[in-house]
């Protein structure tokens, strides 16, 4: 299978669908991945078609989504990044993989093996939006931390080989402030067995159909028979708070359907995290929630929102991965577990609106 220039708003569309609300959208990654690309495409491949002796380089960018909006990433600094894998590993790698297929990821993972010309796998580590580089499905499995390539947007490159990946995070994340506040990072590298046992398949496919579901038929219909999930219903926003809320939630945002009495509260961190309904929970991380354009289908982020617009609510299920045990030790964290158990204390979900 390939992706050509004309897939593009379709990747992007679903990809955001998945981000349950994280990521912003790159029209910097869009330009440029349409210039590479021309009337080529990116190859793209599936877990059991990779060979024994592949080598998998997961790719992700770091920094601030308003910094990396604005930002024309370079082939020097693929070249680079490139470059330094074949030194270090001896080889170059065979395969690229996106570290998440949500968000602007995606894209960003089209343009790369683009320009380089080099086979796209058809999977992620992650299956949404995470904030966090721990937060991937190798973590899940185990599968120890090897070494890690940096590099900033003038193809200045590092190595960075830590003892786990909450290290390699701390890490990365001082590499990137000091480069302008936005980086582009290889943050393992896997053989073909080790791709095939911790990565989520399918991925950028199903990214390509939500969002082709959503540009041509504008159905949640369809997107419920397509991702398993459920439309809760449509509301109008009637308050945003950014001020006073427990860590480490950000926002909270109050919507109501006043025919039915109806109200959702949702709590946010870097994406939508926990969602109430008449003060209940119907739905956290690792759950994707997504806030849609109740017209047009189409997802909204965080920047998106404004008091008194109307707003579609759509749940559904992660990866399974994230659901056991190990995967939800990774992603509900202590200081998430603690600021749950503070609003749900403090009475805020059960206050009527008038």
């Amino acid at each position: 299978m390939e992706i050509s220039v004309k897939d593009l708003p379709y990747v992007l569309i679903g990809s955001y669908f998945l981000g349950s609300g994280g990521g912003l959208e790159s029209f910097a990654t869009q330009f440029m991945m349409r210039n590479s690309c021309g009337p080529e495409s990116v190859k793209l491949i599936k877990l059991e078609d990779l060979q024994e002796n592949d080598l998998v380089a997961m790719v992700a960018s770091m920094g601030s989504p308003i910094v990396e909006a604005e930002t024309l990433y370079s082939r020097v600094s693929f070249q680079s990044i490139y470059e330094a894998i074949e030194r270090s590993c001896g080889r170059s790698a065979s395969v690229f993989v996106s570290w998440g297929a949500a968000g602007g990821t995606p894209l960003l993972n089209l343009f790369f093996a683009s320009a380089l010309n080099v086979p796209l796998l058809d999977a992620d580590s992650t299956g949404r939006c995470f904030p966090s580089l721990q937060m991937i499905s190798c973590n899940v499995f185990n599968l120890s931390h090897k070494k890690a390539f940096i590099t900033d947007s003038y193809g200045n490159t590092a190595e960075l080989r830590c003892r786990h990946y909450q290290s390699l995070e701390r890490h990365a994340r001082q590499f990137t402030i000091s480069s302008d506040g936005i980086s582009f990072l290889v943050p393992t590298i896997l053989t073909a067995e080790e791709a095939k046992k911790v990565l989520i398949p399918g991925s950028i496919t199903r990214a390509l159909e939500i969002g082709r579901i959503i540009k041509e038929e504008r159905s949640f219909e369809r997107l419920e028979e397509y991702t398993k999930g459920k439309l809760l219903g449509v509301g109008g926003v009637v308050s945003v708070y950014r001020k006073g809320l427990p860590k480490p939630f950000k926002t909270w945002v109050r919507i109501k359907h006043q025919p039915s009495n109806t109200t959702w509260d949702l709590f946010v961190t870097n994406e939508f995290d926990l969602l109430f309904e008449n003060g209940e929970i119907v739905a956290e991380i690792p759950d994707i929630i997504c806030l849609c354009n109740p017209y047009t289908c189409e997802p909204l982020t965080l920047k998106d929102i404004d008091p008194v617009m109307n707003i579609a609510i759509f749940t559904m299920k992660a990866p399974e991965i994230w659901y056991t045990e190990r995967g939800l030790f990774l992603i509900r964290t202590e200081l998430y577990q603690k600021g749950k158990e503070i609003i749900c204390a403090s009475g805020l979900v059960s206050k009527k609106v008038a």
